[in-house]
């Protein structure tokens, strides 16, 4: 049923009382969810089996229902393809988002594009740079789309969710959600200059948002958007400078943790570590002296990052810290070898064996460090994003071990000591009106 103004009703009488799988379909994929609109929004009732299409700005269908983010807000369950996209369209607290249980079952994204038709891909291919493409193919192509997503997910309905689901879909994916939709701040010429023209599709009101994919391998979210890897900018070509703060005399702040995969496995291990440079303090064990040389201090590093993702070597076992991970790098290996899954150290999310190719010791124990500095972060974050709550500063960027800030001067010191506080491990601070200019600042 293609819904009218007057057939709404018809359609929340039936949504309001049984779950629903909905799908929204956006004007233009090639876009940011923030930065498209809404093409049309597809709703399969789960109990009656019946199926709707509300049209926004498809052009096969003229509509005359108004978009409201409360349409759904009272359906008592709503499954989705992915919730961070649905989230930003439609208030509910009942979502189940079965990207994430894909992610937990098999260890891979679901790709709407895997079920496009090949209508869809004339389409992109023929007409890619005029933009909004999903409003001129045809509805009933996009119906045949719809038909085999819905079918993935009514498969997995009544299937029992794992103890993860609730912390990764309610904390997890909400978290990294608020941080996209907050985008970063731009110079757009210079943007445009280091990132090519076609980049300009992605700006907003010299706004440019990240995009998180949270079902990596590894546990750790990967962030690109556009051809730009918002995870990994270079920090020698003058790219980073386009990104500024939104604010009158505002700046950009940058917190970054201090040796964090070490600090990680100290919590794990039971060890204290100082709060002072782990590196002086392990390269004092290396090199068996109290001082350190400048190039003992990188050579320190060097070791130690070995150490974390190549296995403890025998030269290293005789430190107490160094033997308590070797221990519990082959226990953790042991127990995938017994059970066939080991769980995540904070979140209880199941790494099941046979979804890993070639999982050796230490590639195990890297990817539970790097599941767990996740899980760590969004505990971090959480209590960041409630204390910046109704503030005009924003968290704007996590990179593997940093947060930038798009801070308004006028909120204070006190607010970015706040935000410190927030931090279970030590971090160092730096300032500066653009990404590519930031100092290292004292408190």
């Amino acid at each position: 049923m293609f819904i009218e103004k007057e057939k709404l009703p018809i359609l929340l009488d039936i949504v309001n009382k049984e779950p629903i799988v909905a799908l929204p379909i956006m004007s233009d994929y090639s876009k940011h969810y923030m930065n498209s609109d809404i093409s049309f929004l597809y709703i399969f009732t789960v109990k009656s089996n019946k199926e709707f299409i509300i049209s926004y700005n498809h052009y096969d269908i003229e509509s005359n229902i108004t978009y409201s983010k409360d349409l759904l807000k009272n359906c008592p369950q709503i499954h989705v393809w992915d919730s961070k996209i649905f989230r930003n369209l439609y208030i509910n607290d009942n979502v189940i988002d079965h990207g994430l249980i894909n992610y937990l079952d098999i260890n891979s994204q679901l790709d709407a594009q895997n079920h496009e038709t090949h209508t869809h891909k004339f389409y992109q291919n023929e007409y890619w740079k005029y933009g909004n493409i999903n409003n001129i193919i045809p509805i009933m192509k996009h119906l045949e789309t719809c038909r085999h997503m819905t079918k993935l997910i009514t498969n997995k309905i009544s299937i029992d969710l794992p103890e993860s689901f609730t912390p990764y879909n309610d904390d997890v994916i909400r978290v990294y959600s608020q941080i996209e939709k907050s985008g970063l701040c731009i110079n757009t010429d210079e943007f445009l200059e280091s990132f090519g023209k076609y980049s300009k599709k992605h700006i907003k009101d010299n706004i440019v948002f990240t995009q998180y994919n949270m079902y990596t391998t590894t546990g750790r979210p990967s962030n690109s958007h556009g051809g730009v890897n918002y995870a990994a900018l270079n920090k020698d070509d003058g790219s980073r400078k386009c990104f500024i703060s939104r604010h009158k005399n505002g700046r950009l702040v940058e917190f970054d943790f201090d040796s964090y995969h070490l600090r990680l496995i100290a919590t794990i291990i039971n060890e204290k570590l100082p709060d002072s440079s782990i590196h002086k303090y392990f390269g004092k064990m290396y090199f068996n002296k109290e001082n350190l040389s400048a190039a003992e201090y990188v050579k320190s590093k060097e070791i130690s990052f070995k150490i974390l993702y190549g296995g403890v070597p025998d030269e290293y076992k005789h430190i107490p810290f160094f033997s308590k991970i070797d221990r519990f790098i082959n226990d953790l290996y042991n127990d995938m070898l017994t059970f066939g899954y080991i769980k995540t150290a904070l979140l209880n999310r199941k790494m099941i064996g046979k979804n890993y190719e070639s999982l050796t010791r230490t590639k195990l124990f890297n990817y539970y460090i790097q599941a767990m500095e996740t899980e760590s972060n969004v505990i971090m974050f959480d209590k960041i994003l409630n204390l910046l709550n109704g503030k005009n500063t924003n968290l704007v960027l996590t990179t593997y071990d940093s947060l930038l800030f798009d801070f308004d001067i006028n909120e204070g010191k006190k607010l970015l000591n706040d935000i410190e506080l927030c931090f279970d491990y030590p971090v160092k601070m730096s300032v500066g009106k653009n990404y590519d200019s930031m100092k290292i600042v004292n408190k």
